[in-house]
């Protein structure tokens, strides 16, 4: 019967099958791109906040704030968690670049009967995680994997999140060509040297201490370098720890370009045991009076920090609503 078909009754059946042949591809393909679509859109929703009626939820990264150090045989991790929401215990997992040596060391959360997972421990506020570890590696990475919810009915989807440690000693020794220009940073150490006179901190305990950066200060290395330098953030928090941990204190830091977020973790502040606040407020110096008021509601001593002299630069700057509420202010 094809024999007796014309050439243009040919050319139709060879399109034909040639449709059919791609659609029973399709048939897979589509599906495949919609979810891809579907994780694309999930990606955007964690990293921004989430309305839900009239609520809005924190981006997943601010509700929960991870941080790690890499020790002697030990990776710390630690969460800052804001107010209203929680981590479940059970679904916390982790994969080092190096074989951890014995079982993590979390500690009990409260116990809370959870409409996912029924009867569960979760963690409120701040939880730290020791991994043990055997190895004389300055660097190494860790896959950290968690999942947490808000009180108010939001649950995420499970997180993953590579960090690239690097050992204190190790940076200790990478900076020491450098002393000249720590000079600010070992004045904040000194300052939290004297924390053992704080009502917060006994004599003979290790002092925390709470860093924060403001608005647009993830860009230093590459913003106005004339003005901020050539430095990033990562490399100002590298020292800072390096030079915390030499003190014997912990120190935590935490950037974040919403007002909110950094309100919280003062308030998160009080209930983790934080001693002492550095805070570089940027642009906040000059217009948060909600930060003023945490600060004030928190009543944990405070130093208000700036890289530039703002008092030589534009007018309004120099007004703070932090300075007469703080201990001090190093500018410059």
């Amino acid at each position: 019967m094809i024999g007796c078909m014309n050439p243009s009754d040919l050319a139709t059946l060879s399109a034909l099958v040639t449709l059919m042949k791609y659609w029973n591809q399709a048939r897979v393909v589509i599906p495949l791109v919609l979810v891809m679509i579907l994780l694309t859109l999930i990606q955007q929703v964690t990293a921004a906040p989430i309305s839900s009626g009239e609520r809005e939820f924190l981006p997943v990264d601010q509700a929960f704030v991870l941080t790690g150090d890499l020790q002697e045989n030990t990776i710390l991790l630690r969460w800052t968690i804001a107010d209203g929401y929680y981590l479940y215990r059970h679904k916390l997992d982790f994969r080092s670049s190096v074989p951890l040596s014995g079982e993590p060391g979390i500690e009990d959360g409260q116990e809370r009967e959870d409409e996912y997972f029924g009867k569960v421990q979760v963690h409120y506020h701040y939880l730290e995680v020791s991994l043990p570890i055997e190895s004389d590696r300055d660097e190494m990475t860790i896959e950290v994997e968690y999942q947490g919810c808000a009180e108010s009915g939001l649950c995420y989807l499970p997180q993953k999140r590579t960090l690239r440690l690097t050992r204190l000693d190790h940076l200790k020794s990478s900076f020491a060509a450098r002393e000249p220009e720590i000079n600010s940073l070992n004045m904040l150490l000194n300052i939290a040297r004297s924390l053992r006179i704080s009502r917060n901190v006994t004599e003979a305990s290790m002092a925390t201490i709470l860093v924060l950066h403001g608005p647009n200060l993830n860009l230093l290395g590459t913003r106005e370098p004339e003005l901020y330098g050539n430095e990033t953030l990562v490399e100002i928090d590298e020292r800072l720890r390096l030079l915390a941990a030499e003190s014997g204190h912990q120190l935590t830091t935490i950037q974040s370009s919403n007002e909110g977020t950094l309100v919280d973790a003062i308030h998160n502040a009080k209930t983790s045991g934080v001693a002492f606040i550095v805070i570089n407020p940027a642009a906040f110096t000059h217009t948060s009076v909600a930060i003023r008021d945490a600060l004030l509601g928190v009543e944990i001593p405070f130093i208000e920090v700036h890289l530039s002299n703002v008092h030589a630069r534009e007018t309004f700057r120099h007004h703070s609503y932090l300075a007469d509420i703080a201990m001090g202010t190093i500018a410059g």
